[in-house]
């Protein structure tokens, strides 16, 4: 009996000794870390697209608009020789401003601590602006006699819409994606001129003797499409793991459409999808 009662003791320390130490090594899985682990880290690779709203502001410089036009129809005549008249009207710029909108869709490499992408979008604008000019004058040409005329212009432009194709660097913080983005752009513009001249030609200062004059009117409209380039920042989103918006400032610079140079700045907001 004293032998069975010896073995049963020994038994039962011998199980309650590894159970000790188990329970010892388990309190800390079971009390739980005395930090929350970190989340995993948001992956900016892949493929994107989606939709943008904004307010743009559109320069339209005139220039020489209906200086060709005022020319063709003082071709061959004296005081275009002698003066070159066609050219003295001066065109102020217009700035028209509207909503656009459009569409988006590009390409993003994640590396390590920098993103690297590619994106091409589309604006409609239809930004519309006019300006015109006029001018009286009377001169005396070589020939002895005296000429007054009267010419004008009034010069129209509408910046339809425009595309660019653009590189984008961005630094990820978390579900921020702060970045820039530059590349070029080609634009699509209505644009046209009304013009006229009145000329009358006398023999002497008094005007007493009309020798000769023109009445004539005319004009261009045309469609014009323009490179130039496009520089912008902004910053991107994620809502959800395919879910994002974006806030942006752009601004492009076109080269001539005809005789009107354009730039553009727009603020805009965009919901995109990453996939």
């Amino acid at each position: 009996m004293r032998t069975v009662t010896l073995a049963l003791l020994t038994g039962v320390a011998l199980v309650c000794h590894p159970a000790a130490h188990a329970a010892d090594l388990d309190y800390g899985v079971l009390r739980g870390p005395d930090y929350e682990t970190a989340s995993a880290e948001i992956d900016w690779n892949g493929g994107y697209f989606g939709g943008h709203a904004g307010y743009t502001t559109t320069s339209l410089n005139f220039g020489s608009s209906g200086q060709s036009d005022l020319a063709q129809i003082l071709r061959s005549t004296a005081i275009e020789s002698e003066y070159r008249i066609s050219g003295s009207n001066t065109l102020k710029p217009a700035r028209p401003h509207d909503v656009g909108i459009g569409g988006f869709a590009g390409y993003n490499y994640q590396f390590d601590e920098a993103v690297i992408g590619l994106e091409v979008d589309y604006t409609s604008v239809n930004q519309k602006g006019r300006s015109e000019d006029s001018l009286t004058r009377r001169v005396m040409l070589s020939n002895g006699t005296y000429d007054i005329y009267r010419i004008s212009t009034a010069a129209h432009a509408s910046l339809q819409d425009y595309a660019t194709i653009r590189m984008r660097a961005g630094y990820p913080m978390g579900a921020f994606l702060p970045f820039v983005t530059a590349g070029l752009a080609i634009g699509r513009a209505v644009v046209g001129n009304d013009v006229s001249v009145d000329l009358r030609e006398y023999s002497d200062i008094n005007r007493t003797n009309l020798v000769g004059g023109l009445s004539e009117s005319g004009g261009t409209t045309k469609e014009k499409y323009s490179l130039g380039y496009a520089l912008g920042i902004g910053g991107d989103y994620l809502l959800t793991q395919n879910i994002f918006v974006r806030g942006e400032y752009q601004y492009l610079q076109f080269a001539k459409f005809g005789d009107v140079k354009v730039n553009v700045n727009t603020v805009r907001g965009a919901v995109g999808i990453k996939f």
